[in-house]
């Protein structure tokens, strides 16, 4: 036994397995530093993420706010007068913003959005007024001018497009 210690076959041996335990000792640290940076990698994206949902969030709450102060304006009393934005741009602006509502999950802006878009359409309605008046305006000449029943106190006249002065 003596004579294997010290020949070069045993030191060749634990050369060998010194190279080994050495490229395990590699492998394994090499493999821990990946996962810590992966885990950082991961912890700044999901940063990032959250920080810039909170600034779409964010946007959205500001355009949210803008369109509730430009179109958000009662129309006058004068004839013609319309909203900040018009009907139309507003109806566009405000699904939009309902889409990102939902897109971001914020929950509360939706339901703002949804309850706006349903008071606008309300208040359109109303400045429009009642569509019976506007049916009997735009009814066939040939039809009996009995068969339109007034309901209201103020009668349509012919080339006002339906309207009224209030």
């Amino acid at each position: 036994m003596r004579d294997f210690v010290v020949s070069p076959g045993f030191a060749g041996l634990m050369a060998l397995l010194a190279a080994v335990v050495a490229a395990g000792a590699v492998l394994y640290s090499s493999r821990r530093a990946r996962q810590r940076f992966e885990q950082r990698r991961d912890e700044q994206d999901r940063r990032q993420d959250r920080a810039r949902d909170d600034a779409d969030k964010a946007l959205a709450w500001e355009r949210w706010q803008w369109v509730v102060e430009t179109a958000g304006i009662e129309p006058a009393v004068s004839e013609g007068a319309t909203l900040g934005l018009g009907p139309a741009v507003t109806l566009e602006v405000l699904g939009g913003l309902l889409r990102d509502a939902d897109r971001l999950g914020d929950e509360t802006l939706a339901r703002a959005v949804a309850v706006y878009q349903e008071q606008l359409v309300l208040v359109l309605a109303q400045q429009a007024g009642p569509v019976s008046g506007v049916a009997t305006a735009a009814a066939p000449k040939s039809e009996p001018e009995t068969t339109a029943l007034p309901t209201q106190s103020e009668p349509v006249r012919e080339g006002s497009g339906g309207r009224r002065r209030r």
